[in-house]
């Protein structure tokens, strides 16, 4: 042990010094007799205690090391003190002063080697974490060197490790907080003479992610009884999500429909009560709940609708109802409602007019469902017997009017005569709009004037709607097309085993609508090999094909070829699929008399504005000099758009009182779409339809109005033209 005592050479002395009318001044210089260690070897960690004495000194102040800060501070100028652990060879310096003097003495002891090894500090930064952020470790180690440093969670796992540390280290982590929101780490230190651990604990300030229900809601806040509520969802920050039902679990917890989703869950109580639980990865739960009704469906108790038939031109028809579970009626004659009907009667009677074969449907109506009742009023009047022969054949006016009949033996033919015009059309049909329908096998036959000469027959409806009812098709039967003026004959009959019943007959003369007036002609664009004609243009509710404003699509009421049964032509005529003869240069015009419709471009206002709207058809077909032909769906062998000409565009602009719109400019492709072993097509149909909002201001739509097309083929040559209507 050494002790080292370092004074003045002055320190004995005590200079006085006087002044006239002056005071006394302490020169005193502090003396240091002793400075001691208890002892200058040490373990690791251990303590010291450090002892001194002093003469004239009233302020001890004891440093560790190379630190300029005591870590002892008194005014005794004898006593002792214990040191810091200690963890390294340190020396203490003492200093001794004496406050009045300003002067100081010192004395410095040393430890001279320190044995073993320990951790003198492990500590987290900070010691409360927020959740997910980053905090340090960091560690001093005393004594020897250490030869390796580990770091490891509660569990034991590894996180940091390094084998060649020094006394002192850090690193950074982000903490995973426990069940109790603690992150706890344990310092391993492995040295020469001791393997020594510490351990801190952090806590995580966790952040609780509670769910969010950002959407919650039934497709329909009505649903019938015994049908199936949809529920759809959205949720964030949710891992799970369950449904209940009045109470009861109707959809467990699932990850199934996070974030999104929805169910389909049976009803059946009068008040149903849907709760949504969503619950985070924390366990927050949250809850919302809906309320749907359970409605029992509207039933028609009692329906009777007279007269069943009536022969008149019209009649006036009564319809006597009793409902329950409805909240509303209607009344409705061939699709559409009938004016003045008390929808908000649920039971009753009420009068309505009737004209033509009617089709009556009563419908009682509540939020969940429509229950609708149809009931047929028969129009037609029998036919007289005998009517056996062309002598004795019922003359009938041919405009469509349903003639009832019987067909009462199997030899048993009745006869009817009509007028047609020159180059008119003859189309009849056996069965439809009866109200027993056709309950045999029936033949049709077309004769001439003289009530001899068959000009054909046909003995079932045409594909793909085959029936015992026999129909006669213009279009399909050149024998009933374009017919000379004159008076003709036609015979039903019965054919094959099922050969009597009631039938009912309509038969219509046509002939094909006159071209829209004012429409310009067409300019030829290069040498097209093909011609444009059969121009409709009139107002008419628009169909499925056309519900939205200037869509192109084909449409029923244009074609009577590709009107399908129960569609919205007058007679259903033919399907699709099957082969049908020219004349396609007059077939629109042609389906539009039979419709009832003529083309036209001066219209009321009202007939633009929805649910009304206004259309325009024409077709393509072979040029009379067209000098290609082959096979197409409709025949074998003739003049034909060849598939070199395909695809054809068409670009149509709408303009308003001289001004294009340019939000209707539409352009499409019509494509081939013939069989692979067909050369091309016999014609094409071209449509749009265009109409205004229910809403629309009548006065804003008056004006003169122009379809601007461009047609043209895969070689570029097509034609140009304009179609002009006015709305008035």
């Amino acid at each position: 042990m050494r002790s080292l005592i370092k004074h003045s050479v002055l320190s004995t002395l005590t200079l006085f010094a006087f002044a006239c009318g002056g005071e006394e001044v302490n020169d005193a210089q502090p003396v240091i007799s002793s400075f001691t260690i208890s002892k200058d070897n040490v373990s690791a960690g251990e303590k010291v205690t450090l002892t001194w004495a002093t003469v004239d000194a009233d302020v001890i102040e004891i440093t560790e090391g190379t630190s300029s800060t005591p870590f002892f501070t008194g005014s005794d100028g004898a006593g002792s003190t214990e040191s810091p652990a200690i963890d390294e060879a340190i020396s203490y310096t003492l200093v001794a002063k004496n406050s009045a003097s300003g002067k100081e003495a010192i004395a410095t002891v040393e430890v001279l080697s320190v044995g073993g090894i320990r951790i003198a500090s492990f500590t987290a930064t900070p010691m409360n974490a927020e959740e997910d952020a980053e905090i340090t470790l960091a560690w001093e180690i005393g004594g020897e060197q250490p030869t390796e440093v580990k770091v490891v969670d509660s569990d034991g796992a590894e996180l940091f490790k390094d084998d060649s540390p020094e006394n002192t280290g850090s690193f950074d982590l982000v903490p995973v907080p426990e069940a109790d929101n603690t992150a706890t780490y344990r310092l391993q230190v492995r040295g020469p003479s001791g393997r020594p651990e510490a351990s801190v604990t952090v806590n995580i300030n966790v952040i609780v992610d509670e769910p969010v229900i950002v959407d919650f809601f039934a497709a329909s806040t009505d649903v019938a009884k015994g049908d199936r509520a949809q529920i759809t969802w959205e949720v964030s920050n949710t891992t799970e999500v369950q449904v209940s039902l009045n109470g009861t679990i109707a959809r467990p917890y699932t990850d199934v429909g996070v974030p999104n989703g929805n169910t389909r869950i049976t009803v059946n109580d009068a008040m149903n009560v849907f709760k949504l639980e969503a619950r985070s990865e924390d366990g927050v739960v949250v809850s919302e709940e809906i309320t749907v009704r359970g409605l029992d469906v509207p039933v028609i108790e009692s329906l009777e609708i007279t007269p069943a038939a009536y022969t008149q031109a019209s009649t006036v028809a009564t319809v006597t109802w009793t409902t329950s579970s409805a909240d509303s009626t209607n009344l409705q004659v061939n699709g559409r409602d009938v004016s003045g009907f008390p929808r908000d009667q649920l039971s009753g009677t009420f009068d309505f007019n009737v004209t033509g074969a009617a089709a009556v449907t009563f419908v009682a109506t509540n939020p969940v469902r429509d229950t609708a009742q149809t009931v047929n009023i028969e129009l037609g009047f029998d036919e007289p017997e005998p009517n056996d022969n062309a002598g004795q054949a019922m003359p009938i006016a041919a405009d469509g009017v349903p003639v009832r009949g019987t067909v009462s033996m199997i030899d048993d033919t009745d006869w009817y005569t009509f007028i047609v015009p020159e180059g008119a059309y003859v189309y009849a049909q056996a069965g439809y709009d009866a109200v027993s329908g056709c309950s045999f096998d029936s033949i049709l036959r077309l004769y001439d004037a003289d009530g001899v000469t068959e000009l054909g027959f046909e003995d079932n409806t045409t594909a793909p709607d085959i029936s015992p009812c026999a129909e006669i098709n213009p279009l399909a039967s050149n024998y009933a097309a374009r017919l000379p003026a004159g008076t003709y004959y036609l015979s039903v009959g019965g054919s094959g085993v099922n050969s009597t019943g009631q039938y009912s007959l309509t038969v219509r003369v046509l002939m094909p609508v006159p071209d829209i007036p004012g429409r310009m002609a067409a300019l030829k664009i290069g040498n097209p090999p093909w011609d444009i004609g059969d121009f409709v243009q009139f107002s008419a509710e628009l169909d499925g094909a056309a519900m939205n404003p200037f869509t192109v699509g084909l449409n029923p009421l244009f074609n009577p070829m590709h009107s399908p049964t129960g569609g919205t032509g007058v007679g259903v005529l033919m399907g699709t699929d099957l082969p049908h003869q020219p004349d396609y240069g007059t077939e629109l015009q042609m389906g539009l008399n039979m419709r009832g419709q003529a083309s036209g471009s001066d219209f009321p206002v009202a007939q633009i504005i929805e649910p009304l709207g206004m259309y325009v058809g024409f077709t393509m077909q072979p040029s009379s000099t067209a000098t290609v032909a082959g096979r197409t769906v409709d025949f074998v062998s003739g003049p034909i758009l060849p598939r070199s000409l395909y695809p054809f565009s068409v670009e149509v602009d709408f303009e308003v009182n001289g001004m294009v719109i340019p939000d209707l400019n539409t352009q499409y492709l019509i494509d081939f779409a013939g069989a692979a072993g067909l050369d091309g097509g016999s014609h094409e149909h071209v449509f749009a339809a265009v109409r205004a909002g229910a809403g629309a201001d009548p006065t804003m739509l008056l004006g003169d109005y122009n379809w601007e097309y461009t047609l043209l083929d895969a070689n570029n040559d097509g034609y140009t033209f304009a179609v002009p209507f006015t709305l008035r």
